[in-house]
């Protein structure tokens, strides 16, 4: 299952970086930046399922990454991904987080997104 907790710790040990929280009214907003330019790669929030078009009335977790458009448009097909979330939604998608989407692409998903913005 796709878990907030467990990305905290993918990219902990794989790039060795904590996020951040620099919104004290959105204290659950993570912020995860390169340490030598301080650019954003992922964002992990919990928002409104409506901010997505969903139906749903409870908040969900999403991470937003960035991601080439071209491969934005397939990733779409997946229920799981949604435009992003306050962000360019050209560049950068949101994926709803405990979703069946598969854990192993969504790390790759997050390699690139940390390869993009470096």
């Amino acid at each position: 299952m796709l878990t907030r907790e467990a990305i905290l710790k993918y990219i902990e040990r794989k790039y060795a970086i904590r996020p951040d929280y620099p919104w004290q009214d959105k204290p659950c907003y993570a912020v995860f930046r390169h340490p030598h330019n301080h650019k954003w790669f992922a964002l992990i929030l919990t928002v409104p399922a409506i901010s997505l078009g969903l139906a749903e009335t409870e908040q969900i977790d999403i991470i937003n990454l960035k991601c080439e458009p071209a491969v934005i448009d397939s990733l779409r097909q997946s229920e799981a991904i949604f435009p992003a979330y306050h962000m360019n939604k050209r560049h950068w998608f949101s994926l709803r987080l405990n979703s069946p989407f598969p854990q192993q692409q969504l790390y790759h998903l997050i390699d690139w997104s940390f390869d993009l913005t470096r």
